[in-house]
């Protein structure tokens, strides 16, 4: 499987939904580095400053679209 050409990374979408949407939205493809939604998802930190207080539920698919939308951006900044 490959999005815009580039394989997927060992991150598996099938667990954390936010990474299903940075890959299916990232401008370079399927790519970890551009934003990485995974790791708020799994709780290694949040972001309180854009709405992500606590750690997401797994399975639940709110606010997933938004945290890929927002670890994005930040990941565009920091580049």
């Amino acid at each position: 499987m490959q999005v815009r050409g580039l394989d997927f990374p060992s991150h598996d979408p099938r667990t954390y939904w936010s990474m299903s949407v940075n890959y299916a939205t990232n401008t370079r493809g399927a790519c970890h580095c551009k934003g990485i939604p995974i790791d708020v998802e799994f709780g290694l930190f949040t972001i309180p400053e854009l709405g992500f207080y606590k750690k997401p539920e797994f399975f639940d698919p709110k606010d997933k679209a938004k945290l890929a939308m927002v670890c994005q951006d930040l990941a565009t900044l920091q580049n």
